[in-house]
């Protein structure tokens, strides 16, 4: 090999170590920076959990994490991002467990009673979930950053989910005949809503409140020739 070759591949050697080395920092820097936003949203999570959202002001949540304001807007716009990053977080994972809770398999009363105990169980488990009305219009319509947009998505694919299965029970004479939208949007409301009864009921537990919401959501759509002897 020519002395001009060794060299030219030397300097691509150095080139491709040193786009490594950017490659990590930025990989660290990233961590940094998720765990940071992380400490932020549970701190807002509770602040809001307390004092309301409306009353809780971007100072108190610096000060809580013994940064200045203008620290914050590193890592969010405004207070109304706080509050979709919250939701946003919360409602991914309920999503997640609800489908894969229901899976492909089965009559589709079970699938729905698997769907609903899991959104349920994983609502009433996570911390200050009572503050979020995942049916609110300030989360159903928030400004149109990017988190916003993929908040209205994963509330939409998982709607979509919920009414599809419900549809199948409909069309196949498990659960009686009613308008879609509506039942997807009560089953919906329902499940979301039975976050609120770990404020009032702090024996239960939330896999408790998980079949307690199942048994009744899905046995009310259930047709009445479906349903068991004397209910």
């Amino acid at each position: 090999m020519t002395k001009s070759g060794s060299l030219a591949r030397a300097a691509r050697s150095s080139d491709t170590a040193l786009e490594a080395e950017e490659n990590r920092s930025e990989s660290r820097a990233d961590r940094r920076r998720g765990r940071r936003r992380d400490e932020i949203l549970a701190i807002a999570a509770e602040k809001f959990a307390v004092k309301g959202y409306e009353a809780t002001s971007l100072e108190e949540i610096a000060d809580e994490l013994e940064l200045a304001k203008a620290s914050l807007y590193h890592y969010v716009e405004n207070k109304e991002e706080l509050l979709v990053r919250i939701a946003l977080r919360h409602t991914q994972e309920i999503a997640a467990a609800g489908m894969t809770a229901a899976g492909s398999e089965g009559p589709a009363n079970e699938r729905l009673w698997r769907l609903v105990a899991a959104h349920v169980e994983i609502a009433c488990a996570q911390p200050h979930t009572e503050l979020l009305d995942l049916n609110s219009t300030l989360l159903r319509k928030p400004a149109d950053s990017a988190p916003a947009r993929e908040l209205r998505a994963t509330i939409a694919t998982y709607d979509a989910f919920t009414r599809n299965l419900i549809g199948e029970g409909i069309e196949s004479g498990i659960f009686a005949p009613a308008d879609l939208n509506a039942a997807g949007y009560m089953v919906m409301a329902a499940a979301n809503s039975m976050a609120r009864w770990s404020v009032r009921d702090r024996v239960a537990s939330a896999h408790v409140r998980g079949v307690a919401a199942a048994e009744l959501l899905v046995g009310g759509l259930m047709s009445p020739m479906r349903r068991p002897v004397g209910v």
